[in-house]
């Protein structure tokens, strides 16, 4: 963990055995996740101090964990399953198979679904039911973002390799746009917004 201001050391952790391939922070700052090839992910308190290993994973290939927004549940993704995992308890509370090391997967910002996309499809779960409650065909296997609307109304899926942009509705998952010639596509701040780059400039799409 190093000081963003100074670049001081604040502490180097020594309890992850594997190559590690992310971390993130809780949103309230006072753990720290480590995912990679260690056999399972490391949650770690502000000082580096252990507090659990998480999720032992199947697979020994590279792994990514994330927070939920809210802080009680870790989305973790090697390249057979994305599951999802109690803080609290470290139980698995669903496991989505079948997944490709192409796969994107991400909480919706209010922390109620996942979305995940790869293998020309992208879903949406539902994180309090665990149960699918959207699944659209998209024209990609390899995704570069994903995410959904602050409301929860729509979500989207862009494609760098086809520089194509797609954005449906949740509640029928109804295509309401598709644009191309695209080079990047995300989410502003708020959430609210989508934010395109082309050779155009940069738009807002609303």
């Amino acid at each position: 963990k190093i000081e963003a201001a100074t670049g001081k050391v604040i502490f180097n952790s020594h309890v992850f055995n594997g190559w590690a391939t992310s971390a993130a922070f809780s949103p309230d700052d006072k753990m720290v996740v480590v995912a990679g090839g260690d056999p399972s992910s490391v949650l770690l308190d502000n000082e580096g101090g252990l507090i659990d290993h998480v999720n032992d994973h199947t697979s020994s290939y590279e792994s990514t964990s994330q927070f939920s927004p809210d802080g009680k549940y870790l989305l973790h993704e090697d390249n057979q399953n994305v599951q999802l995992v109690s803080i609290d308890n470290n139980k698995r509370l669903l496991t989505i198979d079948s997944i490709s090391m192409f796969t994107k997967q991400r909480f919706s910002p209010d922390g109620r679904y996942i979305i995940t996309g790869g293998q020309k499809t992208v879903k949406v779960w539902s994180v309090v039911t665990r149960e699918l409650v959207q699944r659209v065909t998209v024209e990609t296997d390899f995704p570069t973002n994903i995410g959904m609307s602050r409301d929860a109304k729509h979500f989207f899926c862009f494609d760098g390799f086809a520089s194509t942009l797609w954005v449906w509705e949740t509640e029928n998952g109804k295509l309401v746009r598709k644009t191309d010639c695209l080079s990047w596509a995300g989410f502003a701040s708020d959430q609210e917004n989508l934010v395109t780059i082309s050779l155009k400039g940069l738009y807002n799409l609303s």
